[in-house]
């Protein structure tokens, strides 16, 4: 099976910071990234050792045909091209909208803040990539994580094109 495309450096790197060890759910690990062939694909491979237990995690990313270069720092963030991401679905995007803005709110560095509401912005506009031409909404099936699905499950409303942009737009403010 070919590994999961990972659009940027930046969205491989988000996703394996919400990815728990699987032999005791340690949620840190830092991550060495090399490109490697993999049976004539190239791919990044992100490897760490489990700080708690020794566990050896290794995730392997296809790069995409575009590679994207990181946007310059007074621009924002960038997780990836028009299409909707493969590795995350539009819930655990949203959560992490909603996590990096708490952050911003109780940050006294106004730079930090700065950074992590671009972040908030980011993520919403993943979210809003799930949303097919013309659709009002986010499709149920988009949701494809049990973390997803549950955040859905909190407040489908919250998934609509007029709700997202509209969150978006009071984070860029």
């Amino acid at each position: 099976m070919a590994p999961p495309l990972a659009r940027t450096n930046a969205e491989a790197r988000l996703y394996l910071q919400l990815t728990r060890c699987p032999e005791c759910a340690e949620p840190n690990a830092e991550f060495h990234a090399a490109v490697v062939d993999l049976n004539g694909t190239l791919v990044t491979r992100y490897s760490a050792v489990c700080p708690r237990c020794g566990a050896h995690r290794v995730h392997d990313f296809r790069l995409p045909d575009r590679v994207l270069p990181p946007p310059p720092a007074r621009e924002g963030v960038r997780f990836g091209g028009a299409e909707p991401s493969l590795l995350l679905d539009p819930g655990v995007w949203l959560w992490y909208a909603d996590d990096r803005a708490a952050l911003a709110r109780d940050s006294t560095d106004p730079a930090a803040a700065r950074l992590l509401l671009a972040t908030a912005v980011a993520a919403i506009d993943e979210v809003l990539k799930f949303l097919p031409s013309g659709a009002d909404e986010v499709p149920e099936a988009a949701f494809v994580s049990p973390e997803g699905r549950f955040v859905r499950s909190g407040d489908p409303g919250r998934f609509t094109r007029a709700n997202l942009t509209a969150e978006r737009d009071r984070h860029r403010r």
